[in-house]
């Protein structure tokens, strides 16, 4: 039993590198595709080694395909009126195509179906998995996959890795909101502090979470290393990146929402910018503009401390 698996394994090896030197990558999607139907399990013990190399370098971009868009915030929350409104927007111009996913639950998914044998899957395990989850994303049989995720932007430079990659990203957006929000917002979490401690991280501690009974390491880490990681002009500028601030959403909605779709356009989808449909979106969805507001009822104490960890780039944004 061992020996014909070993057979298989080296013949699907062989058979990879023999269409990537001949850059045959339509026969490759094709054997892919086969192959991981029949063996999933030595599909999912060599292939990610591939994968790592093919999305890295765009002389293989014919064989992925460019349809991930990324939802970013600190608090995955904050994503709900983007998310809400480009739905409405696309099903409005009968965009049926797409979808929206959540970063860990896709994780999940797919750990589950290539049977991951650990309990726990960390930071570690997402800097060796990576590139292969977003592949296994992107093959979707969909135009479009809004990923939402609260997941710090990361260069490791060591193994030369990346958190996005230009073979498989059209763009993201990223929605900042003020520190003092974001805190009050987690203090009314259960545990309460849990989260709010986690905003500073000064111990760099993992959290945990469990999807569909893997436990996942959260990769927000602190407000901070969130927000710099995405807002840095060259991650912005590399992988087509617009940043939003969650309050302008409510202070000027026409203008932020009519931005999303020039910047989807920006990137070659060649969407109608309907003014007429952004205000009917924005009148029939009043409510969700008022209840994400949070009144600012925070102590001279807790916001000195929030002045001193966050206030040179709040003040960027022009928060404090």
């Amino acid at each position: 039993m061992k020996l014909l698996k070993n057979i298989k394994k080296n013949y699907f090896i062989k058979l990879i590198e023999d269409l990537i030197e001949k850059k045959n990558y339509s026969q490759l999607s094709q054997e892919i595709i086969n192959f991981k139907k029949k063996y999933p399990d030595i599909y999912f013990s060599i292939f990610p080694k591939y994968i790592d190399k093919l999305i890295q370098n765009l002389h293989y971009e014919n064989f992925m395909n460019k349809n991930l868009i990324w939802l970013n915030s600190y608090d995955v929350s904050d994503l709900d009126i983007i998310t809400q409104f480009l739905n409405y927007y696309l099903n409005y111009l009968n965009k049926k195509n797409f979808m929206f996913v959540n970063f860990n639950d896709e994780i999940s998914s797919i750990l589950k179906k290539y049977e991951f044998q650990d309990k726990k899957f960390l930071l570690a395990h997402l800097l060796e998995l990576n590139e292969f989850i977003q592949f296994e994303i992107s093959q979707k049989d969909c135009e479009v996959n809004f990923i939402k995720t609260n997941q710090a932007f990361y260069e490791h430079s060591a193994s030369n890795k990346f958190f996005l990659y230009n073979n498989i990203t059209s763009c993201y957006f990223y929605i900042i909101r003020n520190p003092i929000n974001a805190f009050i917002k987690t203090l009314k979490d259960d545990p309460p502090f849990e989260n709010s401690r986690k905003m500073f991280n000064y111990n760099q501690e993992s959290n945990l979470k469990i999807y569909d009974n893997i436990e996942i390491e959260d990769g927000s880490q602190s407000w901070n290393v969130n927000v710099k990681s995405w807002t840095n002009e060259n991650v912005k500028n590399t992988f087509n990146g617009l940043i939003i601030k969650y309050e302008d959403f409510i202070s000027n909605s026409l203008e932020v929402f009519a931005n999303i779709i020039t910047h989807l356009n920006q990137v070659g989808y060649e969407l109608e910018i309907n003014y007429d449909l952004i205000n009917q979106f924005i009148n029939e969805n009043k409510k969700i503009f008022v209840d994400k507001i949070i009144d600012h009822d925070i102590s001279k104490k807790k916001l000195k401390i929030l002045k001193r960890e966050f206030g040179d780039l709040a003040q960027k944004y022009g928060y404090f």
